[in-house]
């Protein structure tokens, strides 16, 4: 039996809850119990979630949700930890899968029974974290040792990043750390088409989209500032769309830049849960995606949708994210992700040359590795 866990519904997490689910409806003789946050009730109605007879799904009471989201990092992956543990000796879980693996290091090790095999996704390693120093970066090469010695039966899926998995394995003398590639949703293109008539954007409009849970740290923005920043004759045949629900931490500075931004350009804001159907058709609708993160050192999903769809993308030069784009050719990198640097980029239409990048990241492998 398997204990799939997550306690949110957030950016990727659903559409990894829907790829788990895929593959539980495979492999009928595993039975497999989901442990998930409240909010899955109403979301899971969002990807079309149909339930199969080796699936059972535990909502989180709410002392339970609470308990996971207060306090500091080392408290939230204490409770996590707890609950975790828990659940998988009530179920005799043969293994555990976990979205977000480092939320609860290094305590989980300790708790969850040696008989569980102890699965989970890691996104962000400090090998591509050259900001980390000190007693933190000793801290997590700590997390790291002691994840390659306890728990003989752990394999830890790094997202995205073969490169990394092969130094991890030769430093800690393991092969415990495993390549999981970043999935890439299977479309029918018979039900994906260019939206521009139903949003009123003329055909002449280079359209650049920016999607999904958008913050601080995904650059959005810096977009907005670097439209205010650029010429008014370079963004007099641009469009810009903003989709996905705008988080609280950007909120306010988001809607004052828009207003002023708005008067140089044409810009469409979807502040909301967006469906898949939607941002589908957005995607087949847009000329360029813009994903000028800050955060560099993991991958992103957004790659994924640029090479089904053909769609360059604008992207920082460095990190994961600069690697994956340069060395899959899917658009441009930025070595200035400013506002500066990106509405000098809007100057340039760039081109994907993308050489196999969504067939080696299918779902059906992300499926397989994991099952």
């Amino acid at each position: 039996m398997t204990l799939i866990f997550d306690d949110t519904i957030t950016g990727h997490h659903m559409e990894f809850l829907s790829h788990y689910r895929d593959m539980a409806v495979r492999n009928k003789e595993e039975q497999y119990v989901f442990l998930l946050c409240q909010g899955f009730r109403q979301a899971k109605e969002k990807i079309n979630w149909k339930d199969a007879e080796n699936i059972k799904i535990e909502y989180l009471k709410e002392s339970e949700q609470d308990s996971c989201q207060c306090g500091n990092a080392i408290l939230k992956a204490w409770n996590k930890s707890q609950i975790v543990a828990k659940k998988a000796k009530k179920y005799k879980a043969d293994r555990v899968l976990l979205t977000t693996l480092m939320e609860f290091m290094p305590f989980l090790l300790f708790l969850l029974p040696t008989s569980c095999v102890l699965t989970g996704i890691i996104y962000r390693i400090f090998l591509r974290d050259d900001k980390m120093s000190g007693i933190r970066l000793w801290l997590e090469k700590f997390r790291f040792l002691l994840m390659s010695k306890f728990h003989r039966k752990g394999i830890y899926y790094i997202l995205n990043d073969k490169g990394s998995v092969q130094k991890l394995n030769d430093i800690y003398n393991t092969s415990k750390f495993r390549f999981l590639p970043d999935p890439i949703p299977d479309i029918n293109n018979n039900e994906v088409h260019d939206i521009r008539d139903e949003l009123g954007i003329k055909e002449d409009k280079y359209v650049y989209l920016h999607f999904g849970g958008l913050t601080e740290r995904k650059g959005t923005l810096e977009i907005l500032k670097a439209i205010l920043m650029a010429d008014s004759d370079v963004l007099a045949d641009r469009c810009f769309i903003f989709a996905g629900k705008i988080y609280d931490d950007i909120k306010e500075k988001f809607y004052n830049l828009l207003e002023k931004a708005r008067q140089k350009t044409d810009i469409l804001v979807f502040d909301e849960f967006c469906q898949y159907g939607f941002l589908y058709n957005l995607c087949q609708t847009c000329d360029c995606i813009l994903i000028p993160y800050k955060m560099v050192n993991l991958s992103s999903g957004i790659l994924g949708y640029a090479a089904v769809f053909n769609k360059p993308v604008i992207a920082p030069d460095k990190g994961l994210i600069g690697d994956i784009v340069r060395d899959h050719g899917l658009g441009i990198n930025l070595k200035d992700v400013t506002a500066d640097g990106i509405s000098k980029a809007f100057k340039v239409q760039p081109t994907n040359k993308n050489n196999n990048y969504a067939i080696s990241n299918s779902v059906d492998n992300f499926i397989n590795t994991l099952a």
